[in-house]
């Protein structure tokens, strides 16, 4: 099981924005993308966040704070119970 996937905006064969949108496309389940990549202008952090649907961004040469701070609300919902529907299936 894949909690969090890191990707950068720059890899070979795929950049990271077609990563993000091919996993949203395809996968059956929610997995949080933190997108890490010194593309650092406000139409490519716009591009990753609201059209890829990205779950994070962090532009290198980061510090752990900085990593802490992106990722922490990630884990935190990761480790929350289910809501809704999903909630009456695992009580």
């Amino acid at each position: 099981k894949i909690g969090i996937c890191f990707v950068d905006w720059n890899m070979p064969k795929m950049t990271g924005i077609e990563f993000v949108r091919q996993l949203r496309a395809t996968a059956k389940r929610h997995v949080p993308v933190v997108m890490v990549t010194t593309e650092r202008t406000m139409g490519r952090i716009e591009e990753a966040m609201d059209q890829a649907h990205a779950d994070s961004y962090v532009v290198k040469p980061f510090t752990t704070d900085v990593l802490r701070q992106k990722i922490e609300p990630l884990i935190t919902q990761l480790a929350a119970p289910p809501t809704g529907f999903f909630s009456k299936l695992v009580s």
